[in-house]
């Protein structure tokens, strides 16, 4: 009784700060996400602790200082970007263009005139949210395979949000077979594949060390022939967001399906982290990347 109260109340003051925020002007809403970033840095200390860990070990070259700054920018950037995803209803076509741009729309168009349907992978990296918005509201038909989140009131509000900019929702091991179909429709299918998930996957070097990596782009791509895209959006100084799409992933098909994995697997997670190396700051660290390994060694 008293954790269902409990959950209540946190519910309804997640509700009352959506509100709140939803009609600020964005300007102020990204500087209360910035401050909501920075709390989250001091208070949740098993999460900071972590994020420095994994900073530490991928970045052996850095000082503890350049360290430091990486962890509070990414802290920064996931809070600007929690409230940039609480003002999804505020936005139209129009008003995402003027803060989202891109470079490399014409791979993305070209991939969608074969019409095969595109997997477009991509990572957590910048806000990742706002690349699913931005194509949506430009008229893309986009399918996401998420996570569903432990709160069911959250997910159920984080859902509402991505639907109301035209994302349509796939939860991870949930009714596949409609993604394959979306693709046959020649839709754009977006899937986040770097983290350590309990998805089907193999072990991949990333930052020098072996990481359990979904293969789930690669199989997908591979069984239906659509094409492979990867796609990635960065934060900019001035709070605007950039684009990146890359010319379509060329993939080994030899007829040894697991080396194929395994090898395809590799060359897009290497390309994931040649863009955290550049942006460090906009990645999400305190993710457990290495969790699976960690646990076989032990």
């Amino acid at each position: 009784m008293r954790r269902a109260i409990k959950d209540r109340l946190y519910h309804w003051a997640v509700v009352v700060i959506r509100w709140g925020i939803m009609w600020l002007p964005r300007k102020t809403a990204l500087q209360v996400g910035e401050a909501l970033g920075i709390a989250a840095f001091w208070i949740a200390r098993a999460e900071r602790y972590r994020a420095y860990a994994n900073l530490h070990s991928s970045f052996k070259d850095k000082t503890p200082r350049e360290l430091r700054k990486i962890l509070q920018d990414c802290f920064r950037n996931f809070g600007k970007s929690i409230v940039e995803v609480i003002q999804f209803p505020k936005l139209t076509r129009r008003s995402i263009n003027r803060i989202v741009s891109y470079e490399g729309k014409e791979s993305l168009d070209a991939a969608l005139r074969k019409g095969r349907g595109v997997v477009l992978v991509t990572g957590h990296l910048g806000n990742w949210e706002i690349l699913g918005a931005s194509l949506a509201l430009n008229g893309y038909p986009l399918t996401v395979i998420a996570r569903e989140l432990r709160s069911k009131r959250l997910n159920a509000l984080l859902c509402a949000h991505r639907q109301h900019v035209g994302m349509e929702i796939l939860f991870r091991g949930k009714s596949m077979i409609r993604g394959l179909r979306f693709l046959k429709r020649n839709g754009i299918l977006a899937i986040l594949a770097d983290v350590d998930t309990q998805t089907p996957g193999v072990f991949v070097d990333f930052f020098d060390r072996p990481a359990y990596t979904p293969y789930g782009p690669i199989a997908i791509a591979l069984r239906t022939q659509a094409v492979l895209l990867p796609m990635f959006v960065i934060r900019l100084p001035d709070n605007s967001h950039r684009v990146f799409i890359h010319e379509p992933m060329h993939l080994l098909s030899t007829g040894d399906w697991d080396s194929d994995l395994q090898v395809n697997t590799q060359r897009f997670t290497s390309l994931i982290e040649s863009y955290i190396r550049k942006y460090p700051g906009q990645w999400i660290w305190m993710h457990r990347r290495w969790k699976t390994q960690c646990r076989e060694k032990t």
